[in-house]
């Protein structure tokens, strides 16, 4: 902020993102206040035609003109092509309307207290303080509802000086009361304001680690999984999704890899590999699940089930083994990969208390580990039930397993 006077932020942009967070906080109550106000400040009239008759013609026409500013300001409030302008200018809209309001009954108030009337001079004094009160309760700005104030008091008294009103015992009484409640209402006006930019400012603090928490909730789980958790208050929970579609990879001969890369190639040479398959999973519509030391696990129809799980995963592995075959060319590192797709049932959750992780388990797994385990490197062995849906014309029996067939799923079918 700058200085404490002034109520105000260094940022520019801060400021005007303040202004436009207190418009919207705030529209609900002036609105009330926006038709309170002329309906009050007309009501009055009745009272200028019973004190003050002789001039009443003139009073009523400085209420009038009050009340049309008034009315004239409330669209602003309520209409949504307004929005706008309400937003970014409440605060100059709340002064112009403050000084005009407060203009108006200090000239009516003066203007009446020339025909010399004692009672209309202690009503318009109250008047004035209460007028006061009302314009640092109103939540304007501190150096606005200041100026309205302070200036309107002293514009009061130096007409009632120079007017020739000499009744001491109510001067001095006026001017004490006048004092105290500018006093009194600068330091409300004054807190206020401030509570109301710590209030934004921590708001904005918890907004942001808000953000940043969900950013990393959607690094670690799917985004449907995310909100899911966000809106259960971060319980855990599984459920059973009886047709999905797992594909587990591995990569073999990774123990010579081990002994013949120091640490950071490994790694490199694993990330290439990995990043791969998770481009190919965004562009085939499969979720990954996790990585495994040097294996990999994906599933198809998960968390939002689809029709075409099977050939989602099966384009996807077969696109997985090109992807090593591009690395392997590129490296020059003899790796391979084995992977194992089966279709069935998975029981689906999260789990974990500190650090969260979305998991399957159940016969899919279980059947993809196996179809991994007896698979071949360079090639895709499927379970029979992922081979009847895809169709004979796309897998091939040998031996005791039934194995995708190079080429049979194009991209586009694939990405379906």
């Amino acid at each position: 902020m700058r200085l404490p006077w002034a109520q105000s932020f260094t940022d520019p942009l801060l400021e005007a993102e303040y202004q436009v967070a207190f418009a919207r906080a705030w529209r609900g109550y002036y609105r009330v206040v926006s038709v309170m106000l002329p309906v009050l400040f007309g009501s009055f009239s009745p009272v200028d035609r019973l004190i003050a008759p002789d001039v009443f013609p003139l009073l009523f026409s400085i209420r009038v003109a009050v009340v049309v500013f008034l009315a004239a300001c409330i669209p602003f409030y309520f209409l949504a092509r307004l929005e706008e302008v309400y937003e970014r200018h409440l605060q100059k809209l709340l002064l112009a309307e403050g000084m005009v309001a407060f203009g108006g009954l200090l000239a009516i108030g003066l203007l009446a207290l020339g025909e010399g009337r004692l009672l209309w001079l202690q009503a318009s004094v109250l008047g004035m303080l209460i007028a006061i009160a009302f314009v640092y309760a109103s939540r304007m700005r501190f150096r606005y509802a200041a100026l309205i104030s302070i200036g309107g008091t002293l514009v009061a008294y130096g007409w009632l000086w120079t007017s020739g009103v000499r009744d001491t015992v109510l001067l001095v009484a006026s001017v004490y009361y006048a004092l105290m409640v500018n006093g009194l209402g600068m330091w409300i006006a004054w807190t206020l304001e401030r509570d109301s930019r710590e209030d934004f400012l921590r708001g904005r603090q918890l907004a942001g680690a808000r953000q940043r928490t969900e950013r990393l909730l959607h690094m670690v789980l799917p985004q449907q999984i995310s909100e899911r958790m966000r809106y259960t208050q971060g319980r855990t929970f599984a459920e059973l999704h009886d047709d999905v579609t797992v594909v587990l990879a591995d990569v073999t001969g990774f123990t010579p890899l081990c002994e013949g890369l120091d640490p950071m190639e490994l790694g490199a040479l694993l990330d290439e590999v990995f990043s791969r398959f998770d481009e190919l999973c965004d562009r085939h519509g499969v979720l990954k699940m996790k990585t495994l030391g040097d294996g990999w696990l994906a599933c198809a129809g998960l968390p939002d089930p689809r029709r075409d799980h099977v050939e989602a995963a099966a384009a996807l592995a077969l696109d997985m083994q090109l992807a090593v075959e591009e690395v392997r060319a590129s490296t020059g590192r003899d790796i391979s990969l084995r992977i194992g797709v089966c279709t069935g049932p998975v029981v689906a959750g999260v789990i974990g208390r500190t650090r969260y992780a979305y998991d399957i388990w159940g016969e899919a797994v279980r059947g993809a580990t196996r179809m991994e385990q007896r698979g071949t490197p360079g090639r895709v062995r499927l379970n029979p039930e992922t081979a009847s849906r895809l169709g004979r014309d796309r897998v091939v029996r040998e031996g005791d397993g039934w194995w995708l067939v190079e080429g049979s799923l194009g991209r586009a079918d694939a990405s379906g």
